[in-house]
């Protein structure tokens, strides 16, 4: 009798695809995600956004059945549209990123890169990786993935983190005050740090100024509008994915450890001081919010950075 091969290790498919056409590619594999997750209610998969050699996009699939017959069947659905739909080959810019040349564009691999499996090991959080890569699929439903679009969307969860603990816009802008220190970020890079302070302190100063009204619409997107809109009700599910996540967590653990795990499927944002500068922009924006007779201190604000050019919004 021959066994089915069965694992309890992921199915890694990376695909490197030019960033410009990410969101047709996650459109197009949707589906097929949510028709293997539906046949297949103990699976759950995992995707990740990352430029490291070249864009690509990386699926990871935890699967009980028979591993050879899944990859060969996500892996020829990706090749055939690849095929169809080749993103624009770049050529290489020297000095290059790093010391190796980029994976070859409109290519799929199969497990190359087994050391990222270790950053998955949080199987007890399976359904919040799975949570994240529904986002990230309806952010890119309407519009090409960008910095700026990536950036909304991490405030927007972030905020929903917040909300599940705090109903109330005042509870929140008490609970997140004390975990942020009023002095500047102790966290930024040591080399140059003048330059980049400078260059911080400017986009926040134009880029608040221009969107503080979107950034005070979009915590009422969360705490007043997130469960009655349909355009919305993404940030209702998350927020039930982090609640039951979370179990008796307090909110700075919880804050801190959802928001790593969202920036780590997202690395393709580059900047690893973005959880905590972020927060910190939430915790500006939540003060102005509970009093708004109260001016933001000039000294604080400086010690910011603002993210978010554009808003984002999705459809469940």
């Amino acid at each position: 009798m021959i066994m089915e091969q069965t694992t309890n290790y992921p199915i890694v498919i990376t695909v490197y695809y030019r960033q410009s056409n990410w969101h047709s590619l996650l459109q197009f594999i949707h589906p097929h995600l949510k028709r293997h997750i539906k046949s297949n209610v103990r699976d759950w998969y995992c995707i990740e956004l990352g430029n490291h050699q070249g864009d690509y996009v990386r699926f990871v699939i935890y699967s009980s059945g028979n591993r050879e017959n899944l990859v060969n069947l996500f892996s020829e659905k990706i090749k055939n549209y690849l095929e169809d739909h080749p993103s624009d080959t770049v050529e290489a810019v020297y000095p290059l990123r790093s010391y190796f040349m980029d994976y070859p564009n409109n290519s799929v691999w199969i497990d190359h890169n087994r050391s990222f499996k270790f950053n998955y090991a949080f199987q007890n959080l399976n359904g919040v990786h799975m949570q994240i890569s529904k986002i990230l699929i309806i952010a890119s439903e309407n519009e090409p993935i960008t910095f700026e679009s990536i950036c909304t969307v991490f405030v927007y969860m972030q905020l929903g983190i917040i909300s599940a603990f705090c109903p109330h816009i005042d509870e929140a802008a008490t609970m997140v005050n004390a975990l942020i220190p009023i002095e500047a970020p102790a966290s930024l890079p040591s080399t140059n740090v003048i330059e980049q302070k400078d260059a911080i302190n400017d986009l926040f100063e134009q880029l608040f100024k221009e969107n503080i009204d979107i950034l005070m619409e979009m915590v009422n997107d969360v705490w007043q509008r997130g469960d009655s809109e349909n355009e919305l009700l993404w940030i209702t599910d998350w927020k039930n994915v982090v609640k039951n996540a979370v179990g008796d967590s307090d909110m700075h653990a919880a804050l801190f450890k959802l928001s790593e795990l969202i920036y780590k499927q997202m690395i393709f944002l580059e900047n690893t001081h973005l959880p905590q500068l972020s927060l910190r922009l939430i915790a500006s924006v939540l003060a102005a919010m509970k009093d708004r007779s109260s001016p933001l201190s000039v000294n604080y604000i400086n010690d910011q950075i603002s993210i978010l050019p554009q808003k984002f919004k999705g459809q469940s």
